[in-house]
This record gives structure tokens, sequence and C-alpha cells, in this order.
């Protein structure tokens, strides 16, 4: 249980800091993640024999350092057809060919996978503009590096990663407590309807005062109607995660975080919601460039 703990404190501490810092320093951070997470994917596709090259992992790096130039959303289209193109050259060259669909398809699956979220979370954090908060900014600028503080970015961020960790608070509290009605009891038994619905109205409001909290000026009708499009997105990458796992027959995604599992196990469900939240991010604030 103490280590548990102190992983936990590890988690949030490596995921919160590097997003106040920002700019190239976040953009590691997200890198680091989620190549770690492209070594786990890997091997759970191992376990249904269909093990992607590690040249797949190129469009993580690629993905973060095109959304911390400030690259347009078409760049990542051509890091995803390029590295997934070039990966089924490699492939194409091995001399036995047995297995090079399956390896290709999970190869292209894992830069989907983890490359967007990459490109999506740096993208996301650096919106440019205002926020009419003055403790936030007062924090960012306190913590200002030699690049662009993008306040509005961080308190997107912000309002989307605490959307969805309490929105899991909230489904495995409501769910231990009240859960009787199996939500996937084939994918993952222990969650149900009654959690998810928990983590739903947890989220919902989050969302609408995580608007005001961080000063993003915006309807908090709108913030609930985010938080809720946050919670449907959470437990879909929740449940894609626990699904790879079933087929792959493991409990966990792998052993990096001691008495946590797996880097996967841990970003699951962020890896959509981040995408989530600068989609969104575009429609409300227009073109991030």
């Amino acid at each position: 249980m103490l280590q548990r703990s102190k992983s936990a404190v590890g988690v949030v501490l490596a995921g919160v800091v590097p997003a106040l810092l920002g700019g190239p320093v976040f953009a590691i951070a997200m890198i680091a993640f989620c190549l770690v997470g492209f070594f786990e994917f890997r091997r759970l596709a191992k376990g249904v024999n269909a093990e992607p090259e590690p040249f797949f992992a190129l469009a993580v790096p690629l993905a973060g350092t095109a959304a911390l130039a400030g690259f347009e959303a078409w760049s990542l289209t051509a890091i995803v057809f390029g590295v997934s193109m070039l990966g089924m050259a490699m492939l194409a060259r091995r001399s036995d060919l047995t297995g090079t669909f399956e390896a290709f398809a999970f190869g292209a699956a894992s830069v989907v996978y983890l490359a967007v979220p990459t490109y999506a979370a740096v993208r996301l954090r650096e919106v440019d503009g205002v926020i009419n908060d003055n403790w936030l900014n007062n924090l960012v600028h306190w913590l200002s590096m030699p690049w662009n503080e993008s306040p509005r970015g961080l308190a997107w961020f912000l309002v989307v990663l605490t959307t969805t960790w309490l929105c899991d608070t909230g489904q495995y509290l409501v769910g231990r407590t009240f859960g009787k009605h199996p939500l996937s009891p084939r994918i993952s038994p222990k969650k149900t309807i009654e959690g998810f619905a928990g983590g739903f109205v947890v989220s919902a409001a989050t969302g609408a005062l995580g608007i005001a909290v961080f000063g993003l000026d915006l309807n908090p009708l709108f913030g609930a109607l985010f938080g809720g499009i946050v919670a449907v997105v959470a437990i879909a990458g929740d449940l894609t995660e626990s699904l790879f796992k079933r087929q792959a027959g493991v409990k966990d995604s792998g052993d990096f975080i001691p008495g946590h599992g797996g880097m996967l196990d841990r970003i699951d469900s962020l890896l959509f919601t981040f995408t989530t939240g600068w989609l969104v991010a575009l429609l409300v604030d227009g073109p991030l460039t």
C-alpha cells in the first residue's frame, strides 16, 4: 500500500509539473510517456502474435516535435501516413513474410493510438490566449520559462486532466458502493452502469466548475456538457485498453509503475480525452496556430 501511494504521488507530479512548465518540458514528458506506452502496446500485441516493428515508435517523437513547433494538423496526417508506409516497406523486406499483415495493422494502430494523442496534448497545452483568473496567471508567470507561457492552454489542459481523473474516481467510488449492473462484462466485469453514471455526474460537475476555476470565461453549461463528453470518451479509452489486455491475456499493460501496473494503465483514458479536449479547443478558440 505504501509503495502504491508513493507511486501515485509520483504519477501526479510527473504529469502535472511538466504541464505547469509547458513548452519543451511538457512535450518531452508526453513523448516519454507515450514511448513507454508504445513498447507496452507492442508487448500486448505480441500476446496475439502481432508484434509491430520498433520503427513505428518514431511517430511519437515526430508528433510531439511537430506540435511543439506549431505545425498545423496536416503535419500529423503526414506523420501518421509516412511512418505507417515506411513501416510497411520495412516489413516487406522480411525474409519470412508470415505475420506481416498483422504486424503492419498493429503498427499502424499504435501510431494512431499514441502519436495522435501526443500531438493533441502538446497542442492543447500550447493554446494561445488569455484567461480571466489571477491565481493561474500568477502561477504561470511565476513559473515562466524562456518560451510562451500559454496560460489559456494550461487552463484547457487542467480542465481536461481534472475532469478525467475525477471522472475515474467518481466511477470507482460509486461503482464500488452501488454498482450492480455490469457495463461491459466481457471486457471489464468490474465496471458497472452505476459507476459510469457516477463518473458522468462528477465529470459534468467538474467541467462546469473547472471552466470557472481555471478562468476560461465560458458558459458553465458548456463546461458541464464538455465534462459529460469527457466522461464518455474516458470510459471508451479505459475499455479500449482493457480489451487489449483481455485479448493479450494479461492483467496489466506492464510493470513500469510499481503498484499501478504499466504506463498505459495510467494514461489509457487520457489518450482519448486529450485528443477530445484539443478538438473542442479548436472549435471554441479557432485554429491553434
